[in-house]
């Protein structure tokens, strides 16, 4: 082998290094950007999953009450209870297209028979890097569960050998109370027009906000004397309070309702 054959090798070497580069580069960014997508869709598919799950265990209880309470069950309510427990901002910050929009519960058998809740979810993803020439995935939920009919459907109430007393309570409360039907058991729900809801104040004097829940133009608005927002539908999840019925022996260090001890 010659010198300047020698010397043409060795100018040869970067030039094939480069191109190598130029080629192999952009695959391991692509690769690497598949990773993280496939990464990202698995860690929304885990919160929709627990979303999910708490929205029903939620609405499992709220039909029964809202049954017992309004004789009616508001389908849009279990959208409501999602969006709550997913967060209101949780699609549009994780691509999900159509924003809140986008969780489509199209499909769903949700209480039509009073004994199950047959929940399809349909939401598309948004890809960043467009993938497999992939600009978007599809992903569909399903669930199927039944509806808590309170202890009554056993029968607890009409065993006489059952003598325990039964009491009312709510999610948050730190009272229980005797009556179903106590005032402050039972919301009252006003209505007022758009207009003059600004004028009113609740009972602590306070101003009323609207709800992040049932965002929507109406000129008749809904709130309570205790609540610190106003609705534009008077089923919205938020005006609606979880009731429970349990037994009193399991509810130790809590006080009976004044107003219930009363009446």
């Amino acid at each position: 082998m010659t010198y300047f054959n020698r010397k043409l090798m060795k100018r040869d070497i970067p030039a094939s290094a480069t191109v190598e580069g130029a080629l192999v580069i952009p695959v391991i960014l692509y690769a690497v950007a598949a990773v993280m997508f496939l990464l990202q869709l698995i860690s929304i598919r885990m919160h929709v999953n627990d979303a999910l799950y708490n929205a029903l265990r939620k609405f499992n209880t709220y039909s029964y009450t809202s049954q017992v309470m309004t004789g009616e069950i508001y389908k849009s309510t279990f959208f409501a209870i999602f969006v709550d427990e997913i967060g209101s901002d949780y699609a549009k910050k994780h691509y999900i297209a159509g924003g809140n929009t986008g969780w489509n519960f199209y499909g769903s058998d949700i209480a039509d028979d009073n004994s199950t809740v047959k929940i399809s979810l349909k939401y598309t993803v948004k890809n960043p890097f467009n993938i497999l020439g992939k600009r978007q995935i599809t992903i569909y939920e399903k669930r199927i569960t039944d509806i808590w009919l309170g202890e009554e459907k056993d029968g607890f109430e009409s065993n006489n050998n059952d003598e325990s007393e039964y009491v009312y309570i709510t999610q948050y409360g730190e009272v229980y109370h005797i009556e179903k039907m106590c005032s402050y058991l039972v919301r009252n729900i006003k209505a007022a027009s758009l207009a003059e809801i600004s004028d009113l104040r609740n009972a602590s004097g306070g101003k009323y906000y609207p709800c992040s829940l049932c965002k929507g133009a109406s000129k008749i608005v809904y709130y309570t004397d205790y609540g610190d927002k106003y609705h534009a539908s008077d089923s919205c999840y938020a005006l609606q309070r979880t009731i429970l019925k349990v037994k009193k022996e399991k509810i130790k260090g809590m006080e009976c309702c004044k107003k219930c001890i009363h009446s």
